[in-house]
């Protein structure tokens, strides 16, 4: 794994070095995928699960009712690094080292 995060009821989710995503299998000993790529990942309070395009670095979350992610349209791409403080509140650093925020100014 590259990236990882850990839920508020300490299930894993990561992500390889080919940008796969994976979670710890209810079992505790297997992993399973989840679709999509991304080279970084985060969880936030509520569960919500966010991750980050390989190819682009744009911002997705992830709808379980669907299995599938959507794109956050007005976060920017070329990000590096995701922290997910809440389901609204997202803190992202640029691939030029800058850190950029939803919070309200």
């Amino acid at each position: 794994m590259v990236n990882v995060a850990l839920d508020k009821n300490g299930v894993i989710y990561g992500t390889t070095p080919k940008g796969g995503i994976w979670k710890r299998g209810s079992d505790n000993a297997s992993w399973e995928t989840i679709p999509g790529c991304g080279s970084d990942i985060s969880i936030a309070q509520d569960g919500t699960l966010f991750t980050l395009d390989k190819s682009n670095g744009a911002i997705y979350v992830f709808n379980s009712a669907t299995n599938s992610w959507t794109k956050i349209n007005d976060a920017g791409t070329r990000n590096r690094r995701i922290d997910a403080l809440d389901k609204d509140t997202i803190v992202y650093i640029s691939s030029n080292g800058k850190i950029f925020t939803n919070l309200p100014k």
